[in-house]
């Protein structure tokens, strides 16, 4: 209301921009360690092969999301005066004040912790799930293009849900300002604060919303995925 529409937006950039580079990681090492597994403990573990790579994949990303989720949960509790949201810091303003405040380590990787494990179990079931309820689709004759929306969607909604209280945790650490002691950044002490605050809804907070934007958002990342593939099979690369 008093910032008009833009500041439903606000933070979208920097993960927007990063959005490519983070699921190109997720894939490519998802692919490699699952292939070297399989060459390891042999093809009959398929399904410990795949989540195992999934966890070392979401652990590989977990250092470029959490800068990202970082520069979004300080840009979005940004406050403007009317009209005057132009001089709100931008994505690599706020990077250069934390790191000038807080040093590289506090001022870069503030809530790194509980993005590592937010991402690494999250990734295992993640591709699990997708694998399942795609073989499933399919000895139910679906199409192909329905089958993977479907796994897709349903992969993203298992795996962000079963998590999301460790996000919500995470999204709090990340949202607090620079002059917070280093104390009261702990994951555990926001975490032990929030509970009794507020009980079991503080980790349920934004439960709905996450579920809505996880289904589509990866339906999106899966068909895109299996088509590129298909694409690039074709092309021989």
């Amino acid at each position: 209301r008093g910032e008009g529409p833009r500041a439903l937006y606000r933070g979208m950039s920097f993960p927007l921009y990063s959005a490519c580079l983070v699921n190109a990681i997720v894939f490519s090492v998802q692919g490699a360690s699952e292939r070297a597994l399989r060459g390891a403990v042999g093809e009959e573990r398929a399904r410990t092969n795949g989540f195992i790579a999934g966890c070392v994949a979401g652990l590989a990303q977990s250092p470029l999301v959490s800068i990202a989720d970082l520069v979004k949960c300080q840009r979005q509790v940004m406050v403007a005066a009317r009209g005057d949201a132009a001089a709100l810091l931008g994505p690599t303003l706020v990077l250069r004040q934390r790191v000038a405040e807080l040093g590289l380590s506090r001022g870069l990787l503030q809530g790194a912790g509980a993005t590592a494990l937010k991402e690494c179990p999250s990734y295992g079931v993640y591709f699990l799930v997708y694998e399942e309820a795609r073989r499933s689709a399919e000895r139910l004759a679906w199409h192909p293009v329905v089958a993977t929306l479907a796994a897709g969607g349903l992969a993203g909604c298992v795996s962000l849900g079963m998590i999301h209280p460790v996000d919500v945790v995470k999204s709090r650490v990340q949202a607090l300002p620079v002059t917070t002691p280093r104390a009261d950044c702990s994951t555990w002490v926001v975490a032990t604060r929030g509970w009794h605050a507020e009980g079991s809804a503080f980790f349920l907070r934004g439960f709905g919303a996450a579920m809505q934007r996880a289904f589509v958002v990866n339906a999106a990342t899966f068909a895109g995925y299996e088509l590129a593939s298909a694409a690039l099979r074709q092309l021989d690369v």
